[in-house]
């Protein structure tokens, strides 16, 4: 488990969605993540789809923009729909349940 820093540190934005919603990752820490992304786009696909999605849930989702795989949380459900936040880098989106995988 990555210890947190206890003085400043350097960052990188990954979102901004307005001066009072910023995203960060730890700049020592990208490497690490670059990592997991890369086994998450050779693995997610076979991961198993969600059976069933709730508020809360945390899986790996397919974002529209680049079809890869991130790790996301579920915000709120609507029928064959869901809005995730994507953990890693802040953003949201509401896209089908059928780009959900179990993590």
């Amino acid at each position: 488990m990555p210890s947190w820093p206890t003085g400043p540190a350097e960052v990188c934005v990954c979102f901004t969605e307005n001066p009072g919603v910023i995203a960060c990752q730890l700049v020592a820490q990208l490497e690490d993540l670059g990592v997991l992304m890369e086994e998450l786009a050779q693995n997610a696909p076979a991961f198993p789809a969600m059976s069933c999605v709730s508020s809360g849930d945390i899986c790996c989702a397919q974002y529209t923009e680049d079809d890869g795989w991130y790790r996301a949380q579920v915000g709120s459900v609507d029928g064959a729909e869901a809005t995730v936040l994507y953990v890693d880098y802040g953003n949201s989106e509401r896209l089908p349940v059928s780009r959900l995988r179990q993590i």
